[in-house]
C-alpha cells in the first residue's frame, strides 16, 4: 500500500527549523531565505491541517503536535542518510571526532554512544575529553559539546540541553535536610567553576552562605558526585548527571530547590561548515534527539 506523503523539502525546513527553533538559522543551514523556510512549513502545516510551530518575537516554537511529529522525521532523514552510505560505500567506514567536557562526556554522551554505533555501524567514534572547555575554536574536532551562554568566536551552535540545577546526597548521610536553611549546618560539595550555585540558592532564600560549615572542593561535577554518593555531603549539580543514580537510589534529593541556569550545553561546529558531512549531520540529529 502507498501513502500519500508531503514533499521532501517541506519535510527538511520543518526539522532545520525545528533543531534551531529559529527560520532564520534554519534558512542559513539550508542555502535558503527566511521566507522561503516560513512558506514551505507553512505548506507543510496546511498538508496536515496542523499547526507545528508557534511564532514568536525571537524566533518559533514548536507546539505539541510539532513536539510530537519530529522524533518520526528525525529518524526518517538519519535512516536515509545511513541507507543511502550504506548502499554506496558499503565496504567503507567514517569516524568523526568529538570533543567534550569529562563530566558531561562521562555521565551523558558515553552511556548513549552504544545506541549509535547500533544505528551506524559504519561510523567510528572518538571521544576526547577535557577537564575544562575555553572559549577556543574546536582544534580540528568535527563536533564540540561545550557549557555555556552560546556566544562562542569562530564556531556556529546551537542548544542541546538546557540544564536544571538540583540538590542531591547520599543514603548514607544520618541528617536529610529539608529547606535551605538546614543546610547551613551540613557539609557542602563545591564545584569549581561553578561555585555561585550555592550562592544562587542561598541569595535566593534570603540566607547567607555559610562560612563555618564544612566546605569541600572538586574541580569537576564528575568527582563531586563520586564524593556525594560516598557520602561526604550535599552537591548542587546537573539534573542530566543525576537521574539515573536517583532512579537507582544511590542518590537522594532532600527537598526540591528547582534553580534554572541561564546557560546551557549547545553543540559546536566550525563556523561555516555546519553539518558539511554526512556523519556529523546524521550525530547532531542523532544527539538532538534523545531524551534529557
Amino acid at each position: 500500500m502507498t501513502h500519500s506523503l508531503p514533499p521532501l523539502n517541506w519535510l527538511r525546513s520543518f526539522e532545520a527549523a525545528a533543531r534551531h527553533s529559529s527560520f532564520s538559522a534554519a534558512a542559513k543551514e539550508l542555502n535558503m531565505t527566511p521566507s522561503a523556510i516560513s512558506y514551505q512549513v507553512k505548506n507543510l502545516e496546511s498538508y496536515f491541517e496542523a499547526i507545528l510551530f508557534e511564532r514568536k518575537a525571537r524566533g518559533v516554537a514548536l507546539t505539541e503536535v510539532g513536539r510530537a511529529y519530529l522524533p518520526s522525521v528525525l529518524k526518517a532523514f538519519s535512516d536515509l542518510s545511513a541507507a543511502s552510505a550504506h548502499m554506496f560505500n558499503p565496504a567503507g567506514t567514517s569516524s568523526l571526532s568529538i570533543r567534550v567536557a569529562v563530566s558531561f562526556g562521562t555521565l551523558w554522551l558515553a552511556p548513549r554512544i552504544p545506541d549509535f554505533l547500533q544505528k551506524h555501524p559504519h561510523i567510528n567514534i572518538n571521544l576526547h575529553s577535557s577537564l575544562w572547555i575555553g572559549d577556543d575554536g574546536l582544534q580540528e574536532c568535527d563536533l564540540e559539546i561545550r557549557y555555556g551562554d552560546g556566544n562562542w568566536q569562530g564556531v556556529e551552535s546551537e542548544v542541546l540541553i538546557h540544564e536544571t540545577i538540583e540538590l542531591v546526597g547520599s543514603p548514607k548521610l544520618p541528617f536529610q535536610p529539608k529547606s535551605a536553611k538546614d543546610l547551613l549546618d551540613c557539609p557542602l560539595v563545591h564545584i569549581l567553576g561553578v561555585e555561585d550555585n550555592w550562592s544562587r540558592l542561598f541569595n535566593r532564600e534570603n540566607l547567607s552562605l555559610p562560612i563555618s560549615s564544612r566546605q569541600i572542593k572538586a574541580d569537576t561535577s564528575l568527582m563531586a558526585l563520586e564524593m556525594v554518593k560516598a557520602g561526604a555531603g550535599y552537591a548542587l549539580l546537573f539534573k542530566s548527571f543525576t537521574r539515573s543514580l536517583i532512579e537507582e537510589e544511590r542518590l537522594t534529593v532532600p527537598f526540591n530547590i528547582n534553580l534554572p541556569t541561564e546557560q546551557a550545553n549547545h553543540l559546536l561546529y566550525p563556523k561555516g561548515k555546519t553539518h558539511q558531512r554526512h556523519e556529523v549531520k546524521l550525530f547532531a540529529d542523532w544527539l538532538l534527539s534523545q531524551e534529557v
